[in-house]
Parts: C-alpha cells; structure tokens; sequence
C-alpha cells in the first residue's frame, strides 16, 4: 500500500470518526433539550391542575368528590394552597422567567386566600375581600395558563414540525473517501 493510500485511508477514518462524534453529540443534545422540554410540560401541567384544584374549591365545589365537598373550606383551601405552593417549585426549577414570574403571582394570591382564612401568619399578603381574592387566583392562574401555552404550543401554532432527517453515517463516510479520492467530481 503506498503512502498516499495510507493518507486517503486516515483521512477517511479520521472524517467518519468526526462525522460519528458530531452525529452522536447532535442526538445527545436534541434528547436533552426533549427531556427538559418533557420536565418543563410536567411542571407546567402539575401547577395548572394545582390552581385549578385550588380555584374549583371556591367557585365550583360541587365539581369536587362528594367527601371534598362535605369537608370545610379552611382545611381543604390549605391543602390545596400547600399544592400549589408544591408545584410551583417545579416551575421555578424547570420554567422561563417568565412563567416563573406568573407562577409567583399565582402563588403569593394563593398564600393571600390562606392568610385570609387564617390570619395568624403566612406567606402571602391578606387583602381585600375573599371574593377579590379569589378572582386574583383565577386572573394569576389565566394568565400562567396564557404563558404555559405560548411556551410549549408556540411551536405547534407556527405549523412547525421536527425535520425528518435521516443521515447514513455509512453514506456519508463513502462520499467523503469519493470525494477524497476524486476532489474535483461532482
């Protein structure tokens, strides 16, 4: 085998190792951002339910089970406000700014309703009437909802859909050593 086989030979393997490595790293990265975009959907969805949990308590009760129903509002609003403040973590873990920012507000009206209901202490302020803030948590709660949705069914609204694209890394390589071995063809 002469030398210039020898140098077309390693270039070759050198190139498909290169093109085996970026290929591999371009799957790695696309399952991660997935993974994070799965977790970011969980975390969204946890705190939606939490809020709507939390707003049915009070503007749809019977829409609850017929135990939940019967209980009283003190003990099942803090349970309910003890999940969302819960979920919310997941959402400053995992959320944009934005949506942090909008879980925040839902979770500080949450935490008012508490203190109004139990007005030894908290984390949220108690202001105005319990009507009032019970319409906060359902304005909070529309617009993370309005955030979360932007968020992950942007890309859905815009008609975007994940290229298929198929690449052989046997293909690929062959071209290459082509191309090597006749750089001037097409």
């Amino acid at each position: 085998m002469s030398t210039s086989s020898a140098v077309i030979a390693l270039a070759g393997a050198v190139i498909g190792a290169l093109i085996t490595g970026a290929s591999s790293w371009a799957v790695a990265r696309r399952a991660r951002k997935e993974a994070e975009d799965s977790r970011r959907r969980e975390a969204y969805a946890g705190f939606i339910i939490a809020v709507d949990e939390l707003e049915r308590l009070w503007n749809a009760p019977a829409t609850l089970s017929g135990m939940a129903s019967a209980q009283a509002m003190g003990p099942l609003t803090a349970r309910a406000v003890a999940a969302v403040q819960r979920c919310y973590v997941a959402v400053l873990l995992t959320g944009s700014a934005r949506a942090q920012n909008a879980a925040s507000s839902v979770r500080n009206s949450a935490w008012a309703l508490h203190d109004y209901l139990y007005p030894s202490g908290g984390q949220g302020t108690a202001g105005g009437s319990l009507q009032s803030l019970i319409g906060r948590i359902t304005t909070d709660g529309r617009s993370f909802v309005q955030i979360a949705q932007g968020e992950l069914g942007q890309r859905r609204r815009q008609g975007w859909r994940r290229p298929k694209v198929e690449v052989s890394v046997v293909a690929m390589r062959h071209t290459i050593a082509r191309r090597l071995r006749h750089p001037f063809r097409g």
